[in-house]
């Protein structure tokens, strides 16, 4: 009798392998970025941040959002710098009804953009050497082939430490 069970998609493929128990074992495998789980959800630079909130209160795996035009990376919002702005005096009421390209030029982030074939462990030190405030802020991961996605620096370093 195996000690894992195969849990199926709507259409009926098996996407992911989950122990037995019914604890699911998502830690990623892979020898780059581009093999761990990302997401691409991006919005352009005029999208208004309450849109932006309401997908994040909806899927509350997204480690952030990509604002970009066409196929221009305008830049990133983490998930825990828009609620650290969101949650100053008066933050709904400034930054909710505005465009979220707005919190972007207010934010002295830098993203880090990585290819899409660095290895995991690069990855890693190019994520802990930021600054400490910017360590868990998600990576972005560029292609020629796909559009940009964000990766979670949490899994990340779960799949470093395989």
């Amino acid at each position: 009798m195996s000690d894992r069970n195969s849990i199926q998609g709507d259409d009926g493929e098996a996407v992911l392998d989950a122990p037995a128990d019914g604890e699911i074992d998502n830690t990623p495998r892979g020898d780059c970025v581009a093999d761990l789980p990302s997401f691409d959800y991006s919005v352009t630079p005029d999208t208004r941040l309450a849109e932006v909130v309401d997908e994040l209160q909806r899927r509350a795996d997204l480690p952030g959002v990509i604002l970009r035009r066409g196929r221009e990376v305008r830049g990133v919002l983490p998930r825990a710098v828009i609620l650290e702005y969101l949650s100053r005096p008066f933050g709904h009421e400034l930054f909710l009804p505005r465009p979220a390209s707005v919190l972007l030029d207010d934010l002295p982030v830098l993203v880090k953009r990585l290819s899409a074939d660095c290895p995991i462990h690069d990855a890693a030190w190019h994520a802990l050497k930021r600054p400490t405030d910017r360590v868990f802020d998600p990576l972005l991961v560029e292609s020629k082939d796909v559009p940009p996605r964000l990766v979670d620096v949490h899994t990340l370093l779960l799949a470093q430490s395989r």
